[in-house]
């Protein structure tokens, strides 16, 4: 089995890192950050995938500042056994920023790269694409202002009947077994029951992904807008929901 990983390093900038145009990573970095993060729940057969990178300023300011960096190397790796085992590097791109150019705002870079896999999932491809975002808007308020009440009363069972579809197509790209899946949300729920509190939707704006086939909601630190917030620890929970229209029905769902 074939297991893709991203390995990522970020240097004083806000990075928009996708795979097939669907979020891997999106965050606001003020120092130095590493991270390796598994990348095959985004995709979803085999065959030609998109890595996509956008760096920006850091939140506060108008331009990338000298020595802004974001680097992205993915890496197959052999999953059959216990451990996984590093086989190759399939691509890479790294963007940065010299001394003379430090006024730009933006950097930007696409690749293409070849993912073989045994499954096959389907996610944003059974989507159709949101043509009106106006006329999605409300719709897409509605039904994070339902999760996030949901999630405040604690009805977590009615909670896993909206993500069931996503979860098992996560686990089954990253050959998770059904205890795994119910550990992915027995953790999310014990943080939940650790004090955090549901915090209002405002300042928020739509951000559409995969041709506009998949739709989130971000704050304006570009973080999802669905928080919690623990007042004892001072802690921010953020969960991100990705939203479509699934062919064939008229209702939103969790993708």
């Amino acid at each position: 089995m074939n297991y893709y990983i991203a390995k990522v390093f970020i240097r004083h900038c806000l990075v928009d890192i996708r795979i097939n145009d669907v979020p891997l990573l999106r965050q606001n970095v003020d120092a130095d950050l590493t991270a390796e993060m598994p990348i095959n729940y985004l995709i979803e057969s085999s065959g030609q995938q998109m890595l996509t990178v956008q760096m920006y300023p850091e939140l506060g300011s108008a331009s990338l500042l000298q020595g802004a960096k974001c680097s992205v190397v993915i890496w197959r790796y052999d999953g059959s056994g216990i451990k996984i085992v590093p086989i190759e590097q399939i691509c890479a791109s790294s963007l940065s920023v010299s001394g003379a150019e430090n006024t730009i705002p933006l950097k930007y870079e696409k690749m293409l790269f070849f993912a073989q896999v045994s499954y096959r999932i389907t996610r944003w491809s059974d989507c159709e694409e949101i043509k009106d975002s106006r006329k999605i808007a409300p719709a897409v308020a509605t039904f994070y202002q339902e999760i996030g009440q949901m999630l405040a009363n604690r009805q977590y069972d009615q909670y896993l009947q909206y993500v069931r579809d996503r979860e098992w197509n996560i686990c089954t790209a990253l050959s998770l077994d059904e205890k795994e899946i119910n550990k992915r949300n027995d953790l999310l729920f014990e943080c939940l029951d650790g004090g955090f509190v549901l915090q209002p939707m405002k300042g928020n704006r739509l951000q559409f992904y995969s041709d506009k086939r998949i739709v989130t909601v971000l704050y304006k630190d570009m973080r999802p807008a669905l928080r919690f917030y623990n007042e004892e620890t001072g802690e921010m929970l953020a969960i991100e929901l990705l939203l479509g229209i699934k062919k064939g029905q008229r209702e939103l769902s969790v993708i």
